[in-house]
């Protein structure tokens, strides 16, 4: 048994919504074990009103997922008393706190929630708590006869603050969190690579092979939902394309290259038409029979590699141009706020010259020039303005 990960959230609610979502494709759902129960949105308001008592802590809550050897079989008494344990010994003491069991994995695991807030509006101390929670799974080994592992470092994803943020806010799993259970689940039947395409495709991600056309070599997939874009590697280490394959996926070069180049052109032709433009894709061929504007530039002695890589700086010149347009923009309406509080002083000032409240001027203001200045600058605003949506 051991510790597979120790971090933290700067959203409770974002993580009990994470560890108490439904997985379609589990064969039983995610069970409370102890800690707070009732039904989600209790929970939530539960951890809420500890939260309450310290505003200044950044991270509510530690989250610790315990992994056991796989084979070992563990009673739901002997996974309670350990969660306690656990706690009790990293000093989550008078906290609110969670103990949920997952059954997406060959091996049996919980993970737990623990507040930081104590209800006095003390704070648990988050000093090295990865390390100490190693030594106490190892003393925790021993005293309750469990199967002795070594610690190992883990490849599994840890969800991002924001993620956690996200699903506060949509009580839905992250798009990235639900790529990970979606993809581990395919996994478990090693699949090849045109049935773990389809798969994906079918719980409604786009899938795009990041495969060379020229020379049919993989890299990895990239996905795309609800407008989120992302590579497979983004959402863990385990999750890069040597990774996939140590984890079960079937590739093979001759027989897959033809598809997953077929796979990227309708990812690519997707994506521009729902963006309003259709550039075209090439047909899949076989690596040996090229395109023809791959040939042409070819033969002109313009390399592909060099072409696109031109192409991705005069686009980014573009967006650089934008910016300093942008801020030419912010500096001219600076200038114009100037002339703005001038001009206020200066009717205040002639005010107070009326009623003798001033024996002399505190600001010598040529009005007529400053106001022919104000609108020459409002011209030059809106001049940029012009230019900037032309480009």
């Amino acid at each position: 048994m051991a510790i597979a990960k120790v971090g933290s959230t700067g959203s409770s609610a974002g993580a009990i919504n994470y560890v108490l979502s439904e997985n379609k494709e589990a064969t039983k759902q995610p069970e409370i074990l102890a800690g707070s129960f009732g039904t989600m949105a209790e929970i939530k308001k539960e951890f809420e009103l500890y939260n309450k008592l310290s505003c200044r802590v950044k991270n509510q809550a530690s989250l610790i997922s315990v992994s056991f050897a796989l084979g070992e079989r563990v009673k739901t008494e002997k996974k309670i008393g350990l969660a306690e344990k656990i706690l009790e010994k990293l000093d989550f003491k008078n906290v609110p706190y969670l103990v949920v069991e997952h059954h997406d994995k060959e091996y049996e695991h919980f993970h737990i929630i623990a507040g930081r807030i104590r209800d006095d509006g003390t704070t648990v101390k988050e000093w090295k708590i990865a390390e100490r929670a190693i030594e106490v799974t190892k003393e925790l080994e021993k005293s309750l006869g469990l199967q002795q592992t070594e610690y190992t470092k883990s490849t599994d994803r840890r969800v991002k603050i924001g993620e956690y943020k996200q699903m506060e806010r949509t009580n839905k799993l992250s798009v990235m969190a639900e790529a990970k259970l979606t993809i581990d689940e395919i996994l478990k039947d090693e699949p090849s690579v045109k049935d773990f395409v389809e798969s994906l495709q079918r719980s409604g991600f786009d899938v795009r092979p990041n495969i060379s056309e020229q020379t049919g070599k993989m890299n990895g997939f990239s996905f795309n939902k609800d407008k989120i874009k992302f590579k497979s590697s983004a959402i863990a280490k385990n999750y890069s394309w040597q990774n996939l394959q140590k984890n079960g996926l079937k590739y093979d070069h001759g027989r897959d290259t033809e598809y997953l180049i077929g796979v990227k052109n309708e990812f690519t032709q997707k994506l521009n038409n729902e963006g309003g433009r259709d550039r075209g894709t090439e047909t899949p061929k076989s690596i040996s029979e090229r395109t023809e504007p791959i040939t042409d530039r070819a033969e002109s002695g313009i390399d592909e590699s060099n072409y696109l890589l031109a192409k991705q700086i005069e686009q980014k010149w573009s967006q650089i141009e934008i910016k300093l347009l942008d801020f030419h923009i912010m500096i001219q309406q600076l200038n114009l706020a100037k002339y703005f509080i001038l001009h206020l002083l200066w009717k205040l000032q002639t005010s107070l010259l009326k009623q003798k409240y001033l024996t002399e001027p505190f600001l010598n203001l040529d009005i007529e020039k400053s106001i022919s200045a104000q609108k020459e600058t409002q011209t030059i605003i809106q001049d940029l303005k012009n230019q900037r949506t032309k480009n």
